[in-house]
């Protein structure tokens, strides 16, 4: 098996930039190598960002999390790293290497990536859903939660049922 020098790489607008960063920081914490720029910062400085990136997106990390929103698809950065994400696509076969997220219900089509591929939508506050399926993700089994922060995600998620009831299983397997 390959050895990368991140599991994750975030792929992100301006715009969501905090929500990136909730996530980024998390993950750290949790002990997971995380490229985000401003973890790196002092790495990147001076040096061809074109290349780095390139370098990052294509061949250093695990998996790439693209946050998508209206932003991600206008600004300059963010399209010259979806075409280096989808160029890695296209090498590797369509390998699970991209972890789309669309962003408070956006749901226009992302030019060059597939409709086939799985995505998550999200809220922009709800950085906590990506944290846990990102370990998941990546086979850690063995990270925990507290008893009150369960409670209040099992709530949340009868809260979203309008028959009032979620099966056993499914709270269990989002917690």
């Amino acid at each position: 098996m390959k050895k990368y020098t991140y599991s994750i790489a975030l792929s992100f607008a301006g715009s969501e930039r905090e929500l990136a960063e909730n996530i980024a920081n998390e993950l750290k914490k949790k002990g997971i190598k995380v490229f985000y720029d401003k973890f790196e910062q002092h790495e990147l400085w001076g040096k061809d960002l074109h290349e780095v990136l390139r370098n990052i997106y294509v061949r250093e990390c695990r998996y790439v999390i693209l946050f998508i929103s209206e932003q991600y698809l206008k600004r300059m950065w963010t399209i010259f790293e979806r075409k280096q994400i989808i160029d890695r696509l296209v090498h590797e076969h369509g390998e699970a290497c991209v972890l789309p997220i669309r962003i408070d219900n956006f749901n226009e089509e992302v030019p060059g990536l597939s409709n086939s591929i799985a995505y998550v939508s999200i809220e922009s506050n709800q950085h906590d859903k990506i944290i846990d399926l990102v370990l998941r993700k990546l086979g850690k089994k063995d990270y925990q939660i507290d008893s009150t922060e369960a409670f209040y995600r099992a709530v949340a998620m009868l809260d979203e049922y309008k028959d009032g009831y979620v099966a056993f299983e499914s709270i269990i397997t989002s917690l």
